[in-house]
């Protein structure tokens, strides 16, 4: 196996981070340094990272997350903010998570220890769907909602969700996108004068949030 789809694989990087990864770190298979991604590592061994032994004979593990509002989606700890890894079980503060909700949002985050899975889901390459009921701070006109579908223009990114639905309620919609870029909904919204006063994420490809609870968790 290649050293980077080891690395994924151990949840220390993504497949496309392994580069990076080998220049900042000293890996070692059998003593030997791996400095090149060509390195096949053989069947069976271990690689260490200062200090550490790593394998992938562990199960890959994926979590499923009910992210309430107020939280952020990191890696690092910021004084006086608080971090969804708080809402996981210790050990799975090195996970991936697949597309990272602003802290105002609500809904599904997908964790897992691959790195390669959490990729599939949130590379535009790979279109995968991502479902959100939001609410609007007021009812968009057919034309606003023809205008998301065709795309607009945020800050030289063309931006558009793949369809809109309208939901019973006044100023909710559903809406599914494909590209999942950074506060997309919230940007496109705000490109019209509005604003998204709630946002929820009910679906990431074939992870769903269903009936779990908001601060709540499963493993997969």
């Amino acid at each position: 196996m290649r050293i980077g789809k080891f690395l994924s694989r151990a949840g220390l990087c993504s497949r496309r981070g392994a580069a990076e990864y080998l220049k900042e770190n000293s890996v070692t298979c059998d003593n030997q340094t791996i400095d090149r991604l060509d390195f096949d590592v053989p069947e069976n061994s271990s690689i260490q990272v200062g200090g550490k032994t790593y394998d992938i004979s562990k199960t890959t593990e994926i979590y499923l997350l009910n992210k309430p509002p107020g939280y952020i989606c990191s890696h690092k700890e910021h004084r006086g903010e608080k971090n969804i890894f708080r809402m996981l079980p210790k050990g799975t503060e090195k996970y991936y998570f697949a597309g990272r909700l602003d802290v105002m949002s609500r809904g599904l985050v997908v964790l897992s220890n691959d790195g390669d899975l959490i990729y599939q889901l949130t590379h535009p390459s790979f279109s995968t769907e991502k479902t959100y009921n939001i609410k609007v701070s007021r009812p968009l006109s057919d034309e606003e909602l023809k205008k998301m579908t065709q795309g607009v223009w945020c800050n030289g990114e063309k931006l558009k969700a793949k369809n809109i639905t309208k939901l019973a309620k006044l100023a909710h919609y559903q809406w599914v996108l494909v590209e999942g870029k950074n506060r997309q909904i919230r940007r496109m919204v705000e490109s019209l004068g509005l604003r998204v006063t709630d946002l929820l994420r009910l679906s990431m490809g074939k992870y769903k949030l269903d009936n779990l609870e908001a601060g709540k968790f499963k493993k997969l």
